[in-house]
């Protein structure tokens, strides 16, 4: 049945007929798809990597952590497109939360997606670790929380002392205890 539900997805994502707010909210339905069942998400992941590319930020974040789920049964579909999912880890955003610029959220799916990716295949990420880092003592408290996941599974010692040193005077005020929890790893 769960593989019905994949299908008729695709087949909404695929239809050029239907709204874009319609084709975008059925992203959606497949990061939870993606966590409890990651292994009928085959069809999915091509339509998924696409999204990335997607003119509005909560479809290209969704599709994302979609992705990174994916990953655990599909590493040789999904891999190629990590460096996608990085590159959106560095979108800016210029307004709040409720604001039409999402790209906070997408940052934050893209770091979860990474989390996914790194809990099973540590190694694929790991060389990002540096830079992981950097996002870490600048991306905003949410980030924070969702960079700690891919880092925590990367565990390296080369991680830990590195978190270890990050200058806490370069976070805002009130983010540290999320710092304090990588530094926790």
């Amino acid at each position: 049945e769960i593989k019905d539900n994949v299908s008729e997805i695709i087949d909404v994502l695929g239809n050029e007929e239907e709204k874009l707010s319609v084709r975008g909210s059925a992203v959606l339905p497949l990061i939870y798809i993606s966590e409890e069942h990651p292994e009928v998400l085959e069809p999915a992941i091509d339509p998924l990597i696409s999204l990335l590319n997607w003119e509005k930020p909560q479809i290209r974040g969704n599709a994302a952590r979609a992705l990174g789920n994916a990953m655990k049964e599909f590493p040789e579909k999904v891999e190629p497109h990590i460096e996608d999912i990085f590159s959106l880890l560095h979108q800016e955003s210029t307004g709040g939360f409720l604001s039409e610029d999402r790209s906070g959220f997408v940052r934050s799916n893209a770091a979860r997606g990474l989390g996914s990716i790194a809990k099973h295949y540590p190694e694929k990420i790991s060389h990002k670790t540096d830079e992981l880092i950097e996002l870490l003592k600048s991306g905003g408290i949410y980030l924070e929380i969702d960079l700690i996941r891919p880092l925590a599974y990367i565990g390296t010692e080369e991680v830990k002392n590195k978190v270890s040193n990050i200058d806490e005077s370069n976070i805002k005020e009130n983010d540290d205890s999320h710092v304090q929890d990588a530094k926790n790893i």
